[in-house]
């Protein structure tokens, strides 16, 4: 390669006129082998200090040719003609001399290099960070004779060879997804079928009260008297200061007759929203449980009318899923996707037991979730929220909550039972209470899911649903209460507290047919009972919410909780053994090499500082 600036001859092939970045282009993209290894030659040659021999030099991917011509020929100057001179970087400046050039080396104009360029090439075919471009995207080969050109189909078809061989695996697994997904249908064609055609518009069973009430009004704002009517209510209610405090400013003279509003206080307010306006929403009921004496309240929506509400909403209509799927990422279908609730294994495996029994049926997926941890403060009363979703709606949908597709099904009470002194018998009286209010909350799911009901999607299309409990959503300290086992354990495996975090050992879900069993020996033998359950490695809970819930496993639907489990479980301590290993100077030296045009580059601070709302980047980066 003669190194004159803008006149580059690559002496494999004999191209001429080549720039260092256009040299750099034709080795990398030639179908020549011999111009990607001589290339790879003199890179390396520049970079170890000694001239180019005939064997093939260690591939180093990011390794450019260096090339400098007479004295200034590589100067950069600016928009005023003026040079700029090199001020050095993050460690210091530097001098020519700092530096080794190819002159010292022999690669231009020693008569080595030009003899080494007739001697035999061998290529080992390695492929470094970056795969090798497509064939597409490679120019045409340049004019040689016959023997070069048979020479050079031989050479292509090595190097696509190597190339197949040594494609990058993650390109290759990604290659799959530009196409399909395969989808396989479930074979039987009464699952999910419709019991009667469209009976009414769609949107009517859901806002037809709202009709009957403005029936005859030309007020677009009904129940709302005016437009300030309503704009005040929703100031209240969207960025009001409080109840009191937007009762106790109506209650000014001549404020609520000057604005002419229709109600007088906040509770006449939340009287209109509540009676007038359209919800969709079935209404709460209040139900008391004594515990040892003392009395707490349970607020609860019907189950069954929570699944209604949201199965029959005209907005959901188009996007509901009445039959399972299965996914694959290939062609041959060995690859599986699991992207959504209607592509995994739980509704196809249930689906095909219940066609087995009642043919025509429709699975609604039952999703709870909770967390003791957010609280809902009314006054001087504390109460912690389940909410409920369907697995019909994608998920896509249902982690909106614009698109409101979760319903705040109960209010569960946050009682700690202090006035019972034995500590023991409190912890067990908390999770009796919990699974005796859940377990009365979601007794109506077991007819329905056993016998199943008609149902009208938004689109007035009738199906028989099922509706089954399908997963649980909560952190560890929830996923112990709700499936009933020790603290320190797996909530869905028997594995041992010393197992656990082992990537070799397999351990089998936990038998549900052998704990319903032990379960069911509460009411006749209770020292049998505590005895069997001690075995199984399970609280001796009275009649968990769980148990009689048809085609239902505890076990099977707790979900991995995302933000505990991976975020902070794996990622905290991953960057914590990282910090041990290299120490923090290191990383952020580290860090402060990634470029600039890296995307979530921020992460360029002191790593060692990163609060959680930074680990985002940290995935994206890594």
């Amino acid at each position: 390669m003669h190194s004159i600036r803008g006149n580059i001859i690559c002496h494999a092939c004999g191209k001429e006129g080549l720039t260092v970045a256009g040299y750099h282009r034709h080795a990398t993209q030639s179908r020549n082998l011999q111009c990607l290894a001589r290339y790879e030659q003199v890179s390396n040659a520049q970079l170890v200090g000694h001239a180019p021999t005939a064997t093939a030099p260690e591939y180093r991917p990011y390794a450019n040719s260096i090339d400098e011509t007479t004295d200034g020929a590589d100067e950069i100057l600016d928009e005023g003609g003026q040079v700029l001179h090199f001020e050095g970087d993050f460690f210091g400046q530097y001098t020519k001399e700092d530096f080794e050039w190819p002159d010292d080396h022999g690669v231009e104009g020693d008569e080595n290099a030009d003899e080494s360029s007739d001697e035999e090439v061998v290529f080992d075919g390695r492929i470094g960070w970056e795969p090798v471009p497509a064939a597409a995207s490679i120019p045409d080969a340049p004019d040689v004779d016959e023997q070069d050109l048979e020479q050079e189909s031989l050479a292509d078809q090595n190097h696509q060879e190597a190339r197949a061989h040594h494609q990058n695996p993650r390109d290759a697994a990604e290659a799959r997804l530009g196409h399909g997904p395969y989808i396989t249908h479930f074979p039987l064609p009464t699952a999910g079928a419709p019991v009667s055609g469209p009976s009414e518009m769609p949107r009517e069973h859901i806002y037809k009260g709202y009709g009957q009430k403005i029936a005859g009004s030309e007020n677009i704002y009904a129940p709302f008297e005016s437009k300030l009517d309503f704009d005040i209510a929703l100031w209240a209610k969207m960025h009001g200061s409080g109840s009191t405090a937007f009762t106790d400013l109506l209650a000014i003279d001549d404020v609520h007759d000057r604005l002419g509003l229709s109600y007088k206080s906040s509770r006449e307010l939340n009287n209109i929203i509540d009676k007038k306006l359209p919800t969709g929403r079935p209404q709460f009921r209040r139900q008391e449980v004594v515990v040892a004496g003392e009395a707490f309240d349970v607020y609860f929506r019907d189950v069954v009318e929570c699944v209604k509400a949201l199965y029959e909403d005209p907005e959901f209509a188009p996007y509901l899923v009445f039959v399972p799927e299965r996914h694959s990422a290939d062609q041959d279908k060995t690859m599986r996707l699991y992207h959504d609730m209607h592509t995994g294994k739980w509704w196809w495996r249930t689906q095909k037991e219940i066609e087995k029994e009642k043919p025509g049926a429709t699975i609604i997926p039952i999703i709870l979730s909770s967390d003791k941890t957010q609280v809902t403060v009314f006054g001087n009363k504390t109460a912690y929220p389940v909410y409920m979703t369907i697995g019909n709606i994608p998920k896509d949908i249902r982690r909106k909550p614009s698109r409101h597709a979760h319903i705040l099904l109960a209010y569960l009470p946050t009682t700690r039972l202090e006035h019972i002194k034995n500590r023991a018998s409190r912890r067990r009286t908390i999770t009796n209470l919990f699974h005796a209010c859940m377990g009365h909350i979601l007794e109506p799911l077991k007819s329905a899911g056993e016998d199943g009901l008609h149902m009208r999607s938004g689109d007035g299309i009738t199906r028989r649903g099922h509706p089954l409990l399908a997963c649980y959503v909560g952190d560890y300290p929830e996923q112990i209460l709700v499936s009933g086992t020790m603290t320190g354990e797996c909530p869905k495996c028997n594995v041992p507290n010393s197992e656990l975090g082992s990537k070799d050992a397999l351990f089998k879900p936990r038998d549900l047919e052998s704990i319903l069993t032990a379960l069911s020996l509460a009411d006749e033998d209770p020292i049998g009972f505590a005895e069997r359950c001690a075995e199984l490695r399970i609280k001796p809970i009275q009649h968990p919410f769980w148990q009689g819930l048809p085609k239902s496993n505890i076990f099977h639907a707790i979900t991995p909780d995302v933000l505990h489990q991976l975020y902070q479980g794996l990622v905290k301590h991953m960057i914590a053994w990282i910090k041990s290993a290299f120490g923090e100077a290191e990383i952020d030296a580290r860090c402060r090499c990634i470029p600039w045009w890296i995307p979530n580059a921020s992460i360029h601070s002191r790593i060692f500082r990163i609060f959680e709302t930074q680990l985002q980047d940290i995935f994206h980066v890594w």
